[in-house]
Parts: C-alpha cells; structure tokens; sequence
C-alpha cells in the first residue's frame, strides 16, 4: 500500500471494527478474529483506494518489499513459487467496488474500464502500462462471458501471476 494511505486506511478499518485510533489500535485489532475484519470489505482485498498487503511499518518491514529482494535483503531458503491457470476466477462473481455481475450484463465495455482504471490506480500505472492492459485483455464487449473472462484474467494476472513472476525473477537472481 502507498504509504500515505497506510494511517487513512487503518482509520478506517479501526472505526469499522470499534477501535480507538490511537496507541491502543494494535491491542484492540489483535482481539478482533481474522474474518471479521475481511467481512468489513466484503471479502475483497481491494478496492480502488486501498487493499491488503505489506505495509513499510519501519519494524517489521524496513524498506519497500521489492528493493529489498532485488538488493538480497531477506533471508536465503529454498522457495517454491507458482500460481494456477485461471487465478482471476477466485474473483467470478465477486468482482470490486462497482464491478458487479450486475454492472457487467449492463455495461461491459464501462465496467472493464473500470477495472483498468481502479488497478491503473492502486498500481500506479502509467499511460503505457494502462493502454497495454488493454491491447492484451480487451475483450469482445458484445459478448458478456467474454468481458466476465477478461476481467477475471486482469484481476488474476495482476494479483497473482505477475508479483508471482516478479519474485521468481528477483529471486533468481540473488544468491
């Protein structure tokens, strides 16, 4: 997550879970069970502002994740990385805020620029990034399997195989 959402997230997440905001949040959050906390959002990891994910807390973690692989700072042990074909159906039907089934069979071209739009955002896409998005995943929008297809792939790829990737190659090149 972008650091300067980190203290507007856990606001957010603290209110929603009736917890003080302050120096007792940490305390309050570990009394909480885990399902709670993912039904706040409804079972999504996402959103186009916020998501789960590694936080640089400067105690836990130091520096940003990837630089700290590509610079060797982890410890070295065997791994094994790997995803499935069809990661993005774990999202069939459960789809992020505003991208409904619903808002697919309604407007599927609106709804898969949508989808770009709220990753090209919580990833930091560029133009370039974003118009590539589209030239590979584009989808026949006169056909609603193949626009629910799409944006099963995008949300698959860009949540699982390509970090996937991403560590696998880091990885591969520190001894």
């Amino acid at each position: 997550m972008r650091s300067d959402k980190t203290q507007e997230f856990a606001a957010i997440v603290a209110q929603r879970m009736s917890c003080p905001n302050d120096d007792y949040l940490l305390e309050c959050m570990k009394e909480k069970e885990a399902d709670s906390i993912l039904e706040l959002f409804n079972g999504q990891y996402s959103s186009t502002d916020y998501f789960w994910g590694p936080v640089i807390d400067n105690v836990t973690i130091t520096g940003d994740v990837i630089e700290s692989l590509e610079a060797g700072r982890f410890h070295k042990k065997d791994i094994m990385i790997g995803y499935t074909k069809n990661e993005g159906s774990y999202f069939d039907g459960q789809y992020q805020e505003g991208i409904t089934e619903a808002a697919v069979e309604q407007d599927p071209e609106g709804t898969f620029n949508l989808t770009v739009e709220s990753y090209r955002r919580v990833q930091n896409l560029n133009d370039e990034e974003t118009e590539n998005l589209w030239k590979i995943y584009a989808p026949d929008f006169t056909d609603v399997t193949d626009t629910k297809s799409a944006i099963s792939d995008i949300l698959g790829d860009i949540s699982y195989v390509c970090p996937t990737n991403r560590l696998a190659k880091v990885c591969s090149y520190v001894n």
